[in-house]
């Protein structure tokens, strides 16, 4: 390869100078292009590309970075129990279902737990209460608020309460586990 970056300039030396340099740039590039054609010389360029490509893609997407990231942010996140929330079908399950990821949330400041940033933390939490808040509409729905009794309506309303009572709890233990 350095061989075909050579350059001569024929002002400078003899036409002597000129001409072994040239002889013997073919010589090396004629020797170069022998073993190009040698499979075994072929067979380690191509690894060495690959592996040349597979650095240079490293680089570029700064693979080992973002897969450290990845697994930092997975401690937090690998057992995280939203589906708990999800598939919750009244409004026991929710609140168990908040107390098991407050609890999740508890671990980003224990001992090794400042993997996943506070600020992420955050946001995470503020797209929890939209889904908390759409799967108590789903919960809500099946009741038909505008068919019960005033008693029921009553016992229905005290228990959302105590589910944002819980929500507002955890939230505010949270922030001060954040301090």
């Amino acid at each position: 390869w350095r061989n075909t970056q050579l350059n001569h300039d024929p002002q400078q030396g003899s036409a002597l100078q000129e001409i072994k340099f040239w002889l013997s740039i073919e010589r090396s590039l004629s020797h170069v292009e022998e073993q190009l054609k040698n499979n075994m010389l072929d067979i380690t360029l191509q690894q060495a590309q690959k592996i040349q490509l597979v650095y240079h893609f490293q680089l570029d997407t700064e693979l080992e970075a973002k897969l450290k990231t990845a697994r930092d942010y997975n401690k937090l996140l690998r057992d995280f129990p939203i589906n708990q929330l999800l598939s919750a079908n009244d409004l026991d399950q929710v609140r168990k279902a908040i107390d098991l990821i407050f609890g999740q949330f508890r671990s980003i400041k224990q001992p090794g737990g400042d993997s996943y940033p506070t600020a992420r933390a955050v946001l995470l939490m503020n797209a929890l209460t939209q889904d908390l808040n759409e799967q108590l509409l789903k919960i809500l729905a099946n009741f038909q608020i505008m068919h019960l009794d005033y008693q029921e309506f009553e016992v229905l309303k005290k228990e959302i309460q105590s589910v944002f009572a819980l929500l507002f709890e955890k939230i505010s233990d949270f922030r001060g586990m954040l301090a």
